[in-house]
């Protein structure tokens, strides 16, 4: 006779709760201007469990609506959202902004102008007016002026340092500002580097006078009759000395009637000291002289 033996097992059940993992969707509601911080970004929780909580960390939220982040400069931001279940989704989102124009400001006069002819125009450009074109645009000329036009014509009144500020709108009212900086000197001098005492009646005396289109070289006759220093400045010393440093000569209110005091050939320095109106300016250079002894 066979024997059977019945076994019973315990049966255990498992139950699974199967969970799909949600995701966040986020769209720039405003592009912001790069400087002013006012971009703002929405995000929407999708797959999980309604209510949703926003977690923008340490960025501002809309009052009414925290899934809204507002006063976003460019750049990352972290945030988390929450489902109703407490499942959690840490992520983060880059927030673009209003790409500036890149303006590039001259003159045609330089940065350096002359109280003599203190007239110039100031122009910009924008290398980048494909994809950032200018709405409009205003000139401050630094002197309590301003102007719309495109490329100002502007005369300056009195010398010194004045900062020329375009401002230009770009892309829903995003301004973009660029400072050009000149100074307006009271003159500009031409100081020869060589003179020749040789007495050939050319270029024998050391004389300092206004550069103009009209000095198209360094050559002076003696009997020329030239703008003097004074005629610029209300007084002025020049001071020459030798290559060892020993003062060779002086003068104050140098009248241009320095023909070298038959000192050798070589190189000499000079430094002149103006003192005028509105500034006191200092000129220094070198001084060759040649043919003394001819």
């Amino acid at each position: 006779m066979k024997r059977f033996i019945l076994l019973i097992l315990p049966v255990v059940l498992f139950y699974h709760t199967a969970y799909t993992q949600f995701i966040v969707s986020f769209s720039q509601i405003n592009i912001g201007c790069p400087d002013n911080c006012d971009g703002e970004v929405k995000a929407q929780g999708i797959g999980g469990t309604e209510p949703y909580h926003y977690d923008w960390k340490s960025a501002r939220t809309n009052a009414s609506n925290s899934s809204i982040a507002i006063n976003l400069c460019e750049g990352l931001y972290q945030m988390s959202v929450t489902d109703a279940n407490g499942f959690k989704v840490d992520t983060s989102v880059f927030v673009n902004v209003h790409q500036a124009p890149e303006i590039e400001i001259t003159s045609d006069i330089g940065d350096l102008w002359y109280i003599q002819d203190p007239s110039g125009q100031f122009f910009y450009e924008n290398p980048s007016d494909d994809t950032s074109p200018l709405e409009g645009w205003i000139w401050d000329l630094g002197d309590g002026n301003t102007s719309f036009d495109r490329f100002p014509q502007h005369t300056y009144e009195q010398v010194g340092s004045y900062d020329v500020v375009f401002t230009a709108n770009y892309k829903t009212n995003c301004d973009v500002s660029v400072t050009y900086s000149i100074d307006v000197k009271t003159v500009k001098l031409l100081i020869p580097n060589v003179i020749t005492p040789n007495g050939d009646g050319s270029n024998d005396i050391f004389i300092i006078t206004q550069d103009s289109q009209n000095n198209d070289s360094q050559l002076f006759k003696s009997t020329d009759t030239h703008l003097k220093i004074n005629d610029f400045y209300i007084s002025n010393k020049l001071t020459i000395f030798n290559r060892w440093g020993q003062k060779v000569f002086q003068q104050k209110n140098y009248l241009n009637d320095w023909n070298g005091d038959k000192l050798p050939d070589g190189v000499y320095y000079f430094v002149l000291k103006c003192h005028g109106e509105f500034e006191d300016d200092v000129f220094k250079g070198s001084l060759t002289i040649l043919g003394a002894n001819q």
